[in-house]
């Protein structure tokens, strides 16, 4: 019975050894600890379980325009933080009509996203969002007016400017909703 018991450790251990060389070919040693703990790189190509709202290439083609949006939207930012670093200038700062002009010109981009192949019903909520981007950029535009401001206490033009917000924000997130209900990972 020990023989038995011998034989069996050593021919695991030559079986072991002989595993761990035949690895040693294929397996690359890392330079670093970091390789080690590096993220696996994942294929992140979709699968099928989108099926039941839309395909693969729907879920995409809405991430494609959100992400296009977003990075419309980052340059509007960057370009603002340069004009004001507190965002957007009182109406009746100087540098107020720079960021209607960065604004309008954010609103332009965006509407030109190619949205046409998406699904109907994401159609219709980006047309209602940049229609309320729309609406705020034509009322920055009037804001540029130095005749415009004069008929409008800061405050009361606070308020409308925080109505056009909440439109905006309202549609955002019905972008996102339908977005989502296609199987589009947006946030």
């Amino acid at each position: 019975m020990r023989s038995k018991t011998i034989l069996s450790i050593a021919a695991f251990t030559v079986a072991f050894i002989l595993s761990t060389a035949f690895a040693g070919l294929f397996i690359t040693k890392s330079d670093s600890l970091s390789d080690l703990v590096a993220a696996p790189a994942y294929n992140s190509k979709r699968t099928s379980c989108f099926k039941k709202r839309g395909t693969a290439f729907v879920a995409e083609k809405i991430e494609t325009i959100v992400k296009q949006d977003k990075m419309n939207g980052n340059k509007r930012a960057q370009r603002l933080y340069q004009i004001d670093e507190e965002f957007r200038p009182s109406f009746s700062s100087p540098s107020f009509p720079l960021y209607a002009d960065a604004v309008s010109e954010y609103v332009t981009e965006s509407e030109n996203l190619s949205y046409r192949t998406a699904p109907r019903d994401f159609q219709a909520a980006w047309v209602k969002h940049m229609k309320a981007w729309r609406d705020y950029s034509n009322f920055l535009e009037k804001m540029k007016s130095s005749q415009t401001r004069a008929n409008l206490s800061e405050t009361d033009a606070s308020k409308i400017e925080s109505s056009y917000s909440d439109d905006i924000n309202d549609t955002w997130y019905e972008v996102l909703r339908v977005g989502r209900s296609h199987g589009a990972e947006i946030y």
